[in-house]
This record gives structure tokens, sequence and C-alpha cells, in this order.
């Protein structure tokens, strides 16, 4: 991946981590459309780059499952 693409995914990080900061005064409505258009957005530029969305959110759950610590006689 090229320094200027790495670069927007940082900007496209940031930006939804500020996206949920205060959604707190927005009704459902709000929150579903802005949701779906983020949503939509992220489609569109993991097809762009022909990345599979949901085999990267797999491995992204694998590989956090590994790190978290077992919770020991949890019920599932």
């Amino acid at each position: 991946m090229a320094r200027a693409e790495r670069a927007n995914l940082s900007t496209v990080k940031k930006l939804l981590a500020s996206f949920v900061l205060d959604r707190s005064g927005e009704t459902t409505a709000q929150l579903e459309a802005d949701f779906g258009d983020l949503l939509l957005f992220m489609i569109h530029l993991a097809d762009k780059e022909g990345v599979d969305l949901i085999r990267a959110g797999q491995r992204q759950v694998e590989r956090r499952a590994r790190t978290l610590p077992k919770v020991v006689g949890a019920k599932r």
C-alpha cells in the first residue's frame, strides 16, 4: 500500500473515531442514516481497493480473539 493511501486510511480512521464521540442528542433515525452512509462509503472504498470486507472482518476478529484474555467459566 502506498504512503498516500495509508495516510488516507489514517484520515478515515480519525474521522470514524470523531464520528462516535458524542451522538447522544440524535434520534435513532439520524444515527441509522449516518451509519448507513458510513457503511456504504466503506463498502465503496473496499471495493475500489479489491478488499473483501467480510474476510477482512473475520481475520480481525480472529486476531483480536488471540490477544484477549481467556475468561474461565464464561457462559455462552
